[in-house]
């Protein structure tokens, strides 16, 4: 009897609070990743394209315009166990952040942070 107890017990914990925290982090991770792709100043596009989100390791890669990676594969393959990561590879992204562009001001990508904490506070 102690058994089926502690099963139970288990299955709702799986279910009440693992699965309401991998929903809550993967929601995170994609408005994060909107975020900065929407908010990322445009030349040539290369900047927007390079956040490239991955799951427990950086993703070093560099991708061409128009080839940003999707948020998808990440967030349907997360566990609570792991992280996800967006990073942005091009050496000029910290002057965009830092306000190089007239066309973001500077702080964009703590704004999309920001941004991702509010979309879960609702």
């Amino acid at each position: 009897m102690a058994d089926d107890f502690q099963a139970q017990l288990d299955k709702v914990y799986q279910v009440k609070v693992i699965e309401r925290l991998e929903k809550t982090v993967r929601a995170v991770a994609f408005v994060v990743d909107s975020t900065l792709t929407e908010t990322t100043p445009v030349d040539t596009g290369r900047a927007r394209s390079n956040w490239n989100p991955s799951l427990n390791v950086p993703d070093g890669s560099i991708v061409e315009s128009g080839q940003k990676k999707s948020i998808n594969p990440v967030n349907a393959a997360y566990k609570i166990t792991d992280t996800i990561l967006i990073s942005n590879n091009l050496p000029y992204i910290k002057k965009l952040n830092e306000g190089s562009s007239k066309q973001a001001p500077a702080g964009f990508v703590d704004a999309a942070l920001q941004k991702g904490k509010r979309a879960v506070k609702k």
